[in-house]
Formats: C-alpha cells, sequence, structure tokens
C-alpha cells in the first residue's frame, strides 16, 4: 500500500498524487470518474459558466461557446422539502446499508439524476420534493476531455 496514486489511461500516466488530491482536483473527467460515482450533465458555456437547471456553475477554462459536462457528485446532491431549490419527484430508492441511493427526476433534465442520502432521509417513492446541488460536489469539464469511449 502506498500514499500516492498514477492514474493511468491507454498506457499513459494521466495524473499522479495522493488519492485525496486526485479526488478533490481530477485532472480531467475520466479521473473524476475514476474517484467518485457522477451525474453528468451537458451545458453550453457562456460567460465563463455552464448553464445547468440547478443554476450556473464555473467553466474553469473552458473556451465560450464548447459544450461542457458539469459533474456533480452523488453525495453533493441535496434532497430539500417541496418548494425549495428545483422542482423533483423520487423515483426509486436502493438500500445501501447506512445510505441509500435515491433516483429522482428534475424538472428541466431529460434523465434522472442519483443522490447518496443517509437512509433515514430518503423520502417515499413518488414524493414531490425540491433538489438542490451542493456547490463543492460539483466539476466541470470540456466535453471531449477524456469523455467515454464508444463501446
Amino acid at each position: 500500500m502506498g500514499d500516492r496514486v498514477a492514474l493511468m489511461r491507454k498506457g499513459r500516466v494521466v495524473q499522479t498524487g495522493k488519492a485525496l488530491d486526485l479526488y478533490r482536483a481530477p485532472k480531467d473527467i475520466f479521473a473524476a470518474r475514476t474517484f467518485s460515482d457522477l451525474n453528468e450533465l451537458t451545458a453550453l458555456v457562456e460567460a465563463g459558466s455552464a448553464a445547468t437547471p440547478f443554476g450556473r456553475f464555473a467553466a474553469n477554462g473552458v473556451p465560450d461557446g464548447a459544450e461542457a459536462i458539469v459533474c456533480v457528485r452523488q453525495r453533493g446532491v441535496r434532497l430539500l422539502t417541496a418548494g425549495q431549490g428545483v422542482p423533483g419527484r423520487v423515483l426509486d430508492a436502493r438500500f445501501l446499508g447506512d445510505v441509500a441511493l435515491v433516483e429522482v427526476a428534475v424538472q428541466g433534465l431529460d434523465t434522472p439524476i442519483l443522490a447518496r442520502v443517509r437512509e433515514s432521509d430518503v423520502p417515499p417513492q413518488g414524493a414531490e420534493i425540491g433538489v438542490g446541488i451542493d456547490i463543492g460536489a460539483v466539476l466541470v469539464f470540456e466535453a471531449d476531455n477524456g469523455a467515454r469511449p464508444a463501446a
């Protein structure tokens, strides 16, 4: 067991450092996917930020006019009281021990998002809720930066 990680893709080193550093500041979306379960939202960058139904997020060097992928860590999705945040509806929840993985349909998104929450905080299936995002759980990458290869 070591205290540093070398993340490789296709035989090349992508990023090196302590695991916590790679988690907090992944160099690209490939590294982010390696260290987190993500919700990925596409957005167009305008005036240095990417617009999503949850608001605008700094695009960190992604050029204006480019497509970006806004990555939201599942633990950064907040389930709120209806009327707060963005409207959503609980579709399903899977028990994972002391946490649950909650699938939520969100107004303005074509596909549901996933939230990891304490098992005791899971709303009932079908509940109308609000959804918010912890800005510290958001990463923005250019859409072609480490995109998944076609199957």
